[in-house]
């Protein structure tokens, strides 16, 4: 099992495998983009497959205070197909394919006084 590595942003090229973080049991797979200032990132998970279609989540994690924070995306789609980008230290872009159903879209995500704001664009 290879541990989360931190990759240029742009574009989540190829995913490690990890153990979930809810149960500590099922193995899923995710990529980790820091932010400009290295004081957040952002995590996106393929959590399997759900309907027949492939089921993406991006976290945000604020890494001044541990390792808390929280979701703002759903998406059916590829892992693969998820590009995270920093705009700055605390402005995230998520582009994700025009086809994909999305849910849980958040504009922002905050903790313990620190706000990251979160846009989107279909490609």
């Amino acid at each position: 099992m290879g541990e989360s590595k931190t990759i240029p942003c742009g574009s989540i090229s190829t995913a490690d495998e990890a153990i979930s973080p809810y149960c500590g049991r099922h193995r899923w797979y995710r990529d980790t983009c820091a932010a400009p200032d290295n004081e957040a990132e952002a995590t996106a998970w393929f959590l399997g497959v759900e309907s027949g279609r492939p089921k993406s989540q991006i976290y945000i994690t604020m890494k001044f205070k541990g390792r808390e924070g929280g979701g703002v995306f759903v998406a059916y789609c590829q892992l693969a197909d998820i590009k995270l980008k920093w705009l700055d230290a605390d402005t995230l872009r998520i582009s994700y394919p025009k086809a994909a159903k999305v849910e849980e879209p958040q504009t922002k995500s905050s903790f313990c006084g620190r706000t990251v704001a979160v846009s989107y664009r279909r490609v």
